[in-house]
Order: C-alpha cells, then structure tokens, then sequence
C-alpha cells in the first residue's frame, strides 16, 4: 500500500520498480514488477474498505505500507489520510505513524 500526497503526487513507476527489485535483495527480475491500482473489488476484498474509502489503518490483509519522501517535507508534523469511508479522513502524525506501522519511507513520485 502506497501513501502519497493526493493533490501533488503520482507514483513514479520506474522509482518503485527499483525500490522493490532492491527489497528482494534483486532475486525477482524488474521486469516481473508492474505497478498500478488495484481493481475495485480486489482493493475491497484485500482491505474490506471500499473505493475512495481505503486506509492503512484496519485492513483485512496486512500489507507493507510505503509512504512517499513528500510527506516528510510538509510544513505540518501531521498529514491526513482516508479513515474507512469516503468523507472521512484522520489527522496522524508522520513519525508516529510511520514508527507505529513500520511505513518504509520512499521517494517513489515525480
């Protein structure tokens, strides 16, 4: 699960590519590595939050979460994300988060 800036940033695919390949200390070839979104339903059945609902935070999977280098470099100590329904979102703060979760910090965006 990849958490970034919503107005600002787009996944860089080659930067995340690589970021994997290194996690697996190169032992799955990059090319086997595509990134994109998930189709809704299988989102839904990983996380148990529906479209434009998902969070980190509760999943029915436990999953890795990456969280972009961007938010580290906000102006506030807090960043904001979805809370499990679409007009719900969370104020938490970035270190908290990222220790409580084990969040991998990446510059994976343009």
């Amino acid at each position: 699960m990849v958490i970034l800036q919503y107005e600002k940033d787009r996944i860089h695919g080659e930067k995340m590519r690589s970021f994997m390949h290194g996690l697996n200390q190169r032992s799955i070839p990059r090319k086997n590595f595509n990134m994109r979104l998930a189709p809704d339903e299988i989102s839904h059945e990983l996380t148990g939050f529906g479209h434009n609902a998902v969070t980190p935070i509760g999943t029915d999977t436990q999953m890795p979460i990456i969280i972009s280098h961007e938010i580290l470099c906000l102006k506030e100590e807090t960043f904001f994300i979805g809370a499990g329904e679409v007009d719900l979102k969370i104020e938490l703060y970035t270190s908290e988060f990222i220790n409580k979760y084990s969040a991998l910090v990446v510059d994976c965006t343009y």
